[in-house]
């Protein structure tokens, strides 16, 4: 089967290096906008993977080329981790406006994350292409946005999936055997991983068998910071992309972004299949109600059925002294005038 990875970046790379694991792919396209790093990055994986490895440079805002490049290859699935600003920059700067947007929550960069993941899906669906969308470009925003398209892809990777990853080790550790379920979204990321408090945001929903439990009675201390993280989303990467590649098997997560959610959701995975599995009692009004409360930690006030987004007081006011205009909300068609102001004004 052949894979397409969009991306070259830490996560993209990461998800290469375990893809030995996954034996049903044998063909793998990596997809970058610069040849004088891609090509020998293809040379590098094509002698440590068990399957052929070519590169093709694309600048994915170029919808006719990536409608093009998808018409040729035509993969049986595609894994996305590319974006216009890396979601490691705000970190890297330290400039007022980066302080600022740090302190607005993540949704503040929704415009970087948007525009390249809705070329492929675009794609995907002129060319009526059935492979498989996995996506790891901000899963929790970005397909309730894309889903009031049509276009929202299959499922993400990362986020939730992180959480849950690091609660099974744990549960795994001590030999319990419950049946995990998890809803959490990226807003719970960073103080997940920093073993911090989850204001204002909610805390991760667990339920054990059909127990409510707290994640922080297995998961008792903070994890490696940075991108270091990324070991997580890259093995819930391949996870799924094994699991929507394998006709005999059944995947349990949780995952953000299924069939256009927001946020994280417990799911269960197949071949080229995705279903919500939601613990007793709980439906997904009351799944919805927990996401819209705990996306207010990444800055969304709502996300409209016409896909526009709404930042929260807080966000406004952190950046009513920089750059207000990036706390406005959010249209399809306001996204590229944003994204050309947040980029100027990060560049400055």
């Amino acid at each position: 089967m052949k894979l397409i990875v969009f991306g070259g970046g830490d996560l993209a790379l990461r998800v290469l290096a375990l893809l030995p694991t996954v034996a049903s792919v044998h063909e793998v396209l990596l997809v970058t906008r610069d040849t004088a790093r891609g090509e020998p990055l293809a040379r590098l994986f094509g002698g440590c993977l068990p399957a052929s490895v070519r590169h093709a440079t694309l600048d994915l805002r170029d919808a006719g080329g990536v409608a093009g490049l998808l018409g040729r290859e035509r993969p049986d699935i595609i894994f996305h981790a590319a974006s216009l600003l890396s979601p490691w920059l705000l970190s890297g700067l330290q400039s007022p406006l980066s302080q600022a947007l740090q302190s607005a929550g993540f949704a503040l960069m929704l415009p970087a994350q948007l525009p390249l993941i809705r070329n492929v899906m675009r794609a995907v669906r002129d060319l009526e292409l059935d492979c498989p969308v996995v996506n790891a470009s901000y899963p929790d925003a970005t397909h309730p946005v894309l889903a009031a398209e049509g276009l929202q892809p299959t499922i993400g990777v990362g986020n939730a999936g992180m959480l849950y990853e690091t609660l099974r080790g744990q549960l795994r550790a001590r030999q319990l055997s419950a049946k995990p379920y998890l809803f959490a979204h990226h807003a719970q990321v960073t103080p997940f991983a920093r073993h911090i408090s989850y204001a204002p945001g909610e805390a991760p929903w667990l339920f054990l068998d059909d127990q409510p439990a707290s994640i922080d009675q297995f998961v008792t201390g903070p994890l490696p910071s940075g991108r270091m993280l990324n070991a997580l989303t890259a093995s819930h990467a391949i996870a799924i992309i094994g699991s929507l590649l394998t006709e005999d098997s059944v995947l349990r997560t949780s995952a953000p972004g299924p069939l256009g959610l927001p946020g994280g959701w417990p799911v269960q995975l197949s071949a080229r299949q995705v279903r919500l599995d939601l613990p007793p009692d709980i439906d997904v009004e009351r799944g919805l109600a927990y996401q819209r409360r705990a996306a207010v930690g990444d800055g969304i006030a709502a996300i409209d059925a016409d896909g526009t987004v709404h930042f929260t007081a807080a966000a406004q006011a952190s950046l009513a002294m920089h750059a207000p205009e990036l706390a406005e909300p959010l249209s399809r068609q306001s996204e590229a005038a944003r994204v050309a102001l947040l980029t100027s004004r990060l560049a400055a």
